[in-house]
């Protein structure tokens, strides 16, 4: 088994956007034209291509902070999920956090911060979804096997969350 990336959710209001001279200093979402969602720093992009067809070989944004974020995992190994929800910038609100092709294990959860040493896994009898809500101030580790090969979308199931950025792949 092998512990994945921790995954980050961040809000970030404002992100710099080049050629805007102000900033927004914090804003809800509706009434900030500079706001993203980000996942580890980073704002999904939309690739100009199907990812199912290009593996992620071409057509994926690189800007700085506004990528199309892909995240390998090899076929059959078990990887935990850590999504770390700081909320830095936004109010308290619980994400639906999706992953297509997979139902995960929810194995931990628990108020930040976030410590590796400290944390109780529950493997007796975890929840295993697709969907799982994630709160702001908690982390939570997700824990699946990486045996449907593919590009899987992970996202937080509110529209304008995704739209605002809330979105990476993993490339199994």
């Amino acid at each position: 088994m092998s512990m994945m990336g921790t995954l980050v959710i961040t809000a970030r209001f404002p992100y710099v956007q080049k050629g805007v001279a102000h900033k927004i200093e914090a804003a809800p979402v509706a009434n900030s034209p500079t706001g993203a969602w980000m996942v580890n720093n980073k704002s999904w992009v939309d690739p100009s291509a199907p990812l199912y067809l290009t593996k992620g070989k071409c057509c994926t944004s690189t800007q700085k902070h506004f990528e199309t974020q892909i995240v390998d995992v090899e076929y059959d190994e078990v990887v935990d999920l850590v999504v770390i929800r700081n909320g830095l910038g936004s109010t308290v609100e619980y994400h639906p956090l999706h992953l297509h092709g997979y139902r995960f294990w929810v194995v931990a959860s628990g108020p930040l911060p976030y410590n590796e040493s400290a944390v109780e896994y529950n493997l007796i009898d975890p929840l295993h979804v697709d969907t799982f809500p994630v709160r702001t101030g908690y982390y939570y580790v997700l824990r699946l096997r990486g045996n449907n090969p593919g590009m899987w979308h992970l996202h937080c199931h509110l529209l304008y969350h995704m739209f605002f950025g809330l979105q990476a792949v993993l490339n199994v």
